[in-house]
């Protein structure tokens, strides 16, 4: 295994921000940035042998600072939305930043995707830490945040999140890369095929909040149990008003916890995502908002569902929900994640 740092760019503040690239036997390879701890590249082979980058990127540090669609980037300190931005715990209540309308997303203005990330290397990957305090953004608790990214021999990429909370608090990491198998942007990510192991999705709202009550995915657009085309639904998205008020794919899918697998396809290349998780939800976004976002590696223009978000979570906004299930994490319960991410030509 072969892993390489170099230097990416300097933040306004003067700090240096550093690329670090694993590259495999094979040729797979993985780029990471210590800002946002965000993946800039995943090289992987087409079914003709041709190795092109599968995930949107910017080619330079500037555009990752604003980064409004999260580009590749570990969200947090809570994927996903906090309705009216704040949250009570025992006996407080804690306002967040609203930072989508009068809602917290992914963590608000300042959140990990913001950050810069201590960094060092393994054996086969690199280990990237942050130390967040009591009330930052908001939320309670110092937390000690640990983001761990292994390639292998198979050509996966193993993430694995940890953290550790000086007192209860709530915490629901996700990585927000957005991935097109097509490689270097060929085709629109709506071309891609789906399959998610879910039976049942969480209704959202006309903010894209989780409204407490599930759909039976049968008959409806959110069927991909057998796998089909992101665009089969999203060509629905003016008759469908659940797929209408989020302008296409935003919704949390409850993974069967038998089998919870999540696979993605593309006929063109052959490449071929699948996903293992041991989170109870992921959250299929179809990049509905991509418009109008920097301009993309390779001169691109962004454009809507040019790429497609797979983010293993927990469920979304359950602490103000009430009806989904509840993790609260503590010095005695500390938070961890393991998701796998594998390629392979079909």
């Amino acid at each position: 295994m072969e892993i390489k740092k170099n230097q990416f760019g300097v933040m306004p503040c003067g700090d240096k921000v550093y690329k670090y690239t694993i590259e495999n036997s094979k040729g797979f390879k993985v780029g990471i940035i210590n800002y946002g701890a965000i993946i800039t590249e995943i090289f992987t082979p087409d079914r003709n042998g041709n190795f092109e980058n599968i995930v949107l990127a910017y080619d330079k540090l500037e555009p990752y600072l604003e980064n409004p669609a999260y580009l590749g980037a570990i969200v947090g300190r809570t994927a996903g939305r906090i309705s009216k931005g704040s949250f009570v715990l025992g006996e407080t209540k804690y306002e967040l930043d609203k930072n989508n309308g009068e809602n917290n997303l992914h963590g608000g203005l300042d959140g990990l995707s913001k950050k810069l990330w201590d960094t060092q290397k393994t054996e086969n990957g690199i280990i990237l830490s942050y130390k967040s305090e009591h009330l930052e953004s908001g939320f309670p608790g110092n937390v000690e945040f640990e983001v761990r990214y292994s390639v292998t021999e198979d050509n996966s990429l193993e993430i694995e999140y940890k953290a550790k909370p000086d007192r209860e608090t709530i915490i629901n990491l996700t990585n927000h890369s957005y991935f097109n198998l097509s490689g270097n942007i060929k085709s629109g990510g709506e071309k891609q095929i789906l399959k998610i192991n879910s039976d049942f999705i969480c209704e959202v709202d006309e903010e894209i909040l989780p409204t407490g009550q599930k759909i039976y995915v049968k008959d409806t657009n959110f069927d991909f149990r057998e796998g089909k085309a992101i665009e089969d639904g999203l060509s629905e998205r003016d008759n469908d008003y659940n797929i209408k008020i989020a302008k296409g794919y935003d919704h949390p899918f409850i993974l069967n916890s038998d089998n919870p697998k999540i696979s993605l396809f593309s006929q063109e290349t052959g490449r071929t995502l699948e996903v293992e998780t041991d989170q109870k939800i992921v959250v299929f976004y179809s990049g509905n908002y991509l418009k109008d976002t920097p301009e993309l590696a390779g001169n691109k223009k962004a454009e809507n569902n040019m790429g497609i978000c797979l983010e293993t979570q927990d469920y979304p906004d359950a602490i103000n929900i009430g009806v989904f299930p509840l993790e609260l994490y503590s010095p005695e319960r500390p938070y961890s994640s393991k998701n796998r991410w594998k390629f392979f030509i079909k």
